[in-house]
């Protein structure tokens, strides 16, 4: 299981780890701190050894995230499953607040232009 921790800075949005690192068939558990409301994380695209890709809104989990248990002192959490047989990869999400707007990254995982990233291991070289 690979908990992504979610807290708003004066900067943006922090994650810890960020990128994380999942397994295929691996739980994912996206926790976001409570100042943050209700928010949905949205795939853009993935970046592969042979080039990017568009991907579903939902990117490699096998159905679109869902609430998880309450945490204590509040927040939410969003919970799935990576697919079995997704291709190894970073995939690129954005952060929608409830009014679906993009919310600010810092710092942005790599090129992304203000998005965070899940890594599924790539095979070298990248």
């Amino acid at each position: 299981m690979v908990d992504i921790s979610v807290t708003n800075t004066p900067d943006g949005l922090m994650a810890e780890p960020n990128p994380p690192v999942a397994q295929q068939g691996e739980e994912v558990n996206w926790v976001f701190s409570p100042e943050l409301g209700n928010v949905s994380v949205v795939f853009k695209r993935v970046e592969l050894a042979n080039g990017n890709l568009l991907t579903s809104e939902q990117g490699p989990f096998k159905e679109p995230l869902s609430p998880g248990p309450p945490k204590p002192g509040g927040g939410i959490t969003l919970t799935g499953t990576i697919a079995a047989d997704v291709p190894n990869g970073r995939y690129l999400c954005e952060i929608h607040n409830n009014s679906n707007q993009n919310m600010n990254w810092a710092p942005a995982v790599g090129n992304s232009q203000n998005m965070a990233g899940l890594e599924i291991p790539r095979t070298p070289p990248f």
